[in-house]
């Protein structure tokens, strides 16, 4: 790794007044090349963000190392022990990202922590997760209470974020102890599903429904024992619904 010396407060010592007063610098190791390359970015364009971001910063990087000196070392050093953990963990460092960890390290707040983890994963690649302090606080209300209001301007996430939390309970099956444990109250509950699965562990009664019509309404365990509709049958052995030619 080449030498890369910034400073955005270049330093003119009067010799008869030279300070005693140490300047803080804190130093932070690397562990690899190719992650090195990734946090000072293309011409180092991330490390310039970062001085610019702290007026009277020098950062240096050799090798796997960077040192930092100036009053706010301390705050620089973390916010690249931060971005080490998100490209450790595969994240790409970008414009965006980098923003919000020098802000949320401003108020001593640790980006890692509350961007890092997925709240859900995508099927055909990539995840959704939270990309503020305040998006962080919002999904662990709705993990932690059973009912959560999202108020706020459009564009801020409250739906994505709902919506991905609710299929996270999907996934984990959160959904379905909720309905037992109210059911043990004594509620009623209407399932919509596609989900058969789901269907065969929580279902009492079933109404089957295709090309617009109720094809049948049976028991859960009459109905999957002994189907009675064609689309009913055809459904249960794996068939779409709107493949079937019904008759008029």
């Amino acid at each position: 790794m080449t030498e890369h010396e910034r400073s955005t407060s270049p330093t003119t010592i009067d010799p008869g007044a030279v300070s005693t007063t140490a300047v803080p610098s804190t130093t932070v190791h690397v562990p690899g090349n190719h992650l090195m390359t990734q946090l000072l970015g293309s011409r180092d364009e991330w490390l310039d963000r970062v001085e610019a971001a702290f007026v009277g910063t020098r950062i240096v990087a050799r090798g796997n190392e960077i040192n930092v000196e100036g009053p706010d070392a301390i705050a620089v050093g973390r916010i690249f022990e931060e971005l080490v953990i998100f490209v450790e963990g595969g994240t790409k460092l970008d414009e965006d990202l980098l923003r919000r960890t020098i802000d949320m390290v401003a108020v001593d707040e640790l980006p890692s922590q509350l961007l890092g983890s997925d709240v859900v994963r995508l099927a055909r690649g990539g995840s959704v997760r939270p990309k503020t302090a305040g998006q962080r606080r919002y999904i662990d209300a709705i993990a932690e209470n059973i009912i959560t209001f999202g108020i706020g301007p459009a564009g801020t996430g409250k739906s994505w974020l709902a919506v991905a939390m609710a299929t996270q309970a999907l996934q984990r099956k959160q959904v379905e102890r909720i309905v037992r444990e109210i059911r043990t109250e004594g509620a009623k509950v209407l399932m919509t599903t596609h989900n058969l699965g789901q269907a065969t562990r929580l279902a009492d009664d079933i109404v089957f429904l295709a090309d617009g019509r109720v094809q049948e309404h049976e028991s859960a365990q009459r109905f999957f024992a002994h189907p009675q509709s064609p689309a009913a049958r055809a459904y249960l052995q794996g068939e779409l619904p709107w493949r079937i030619a019904f008759d008029r």
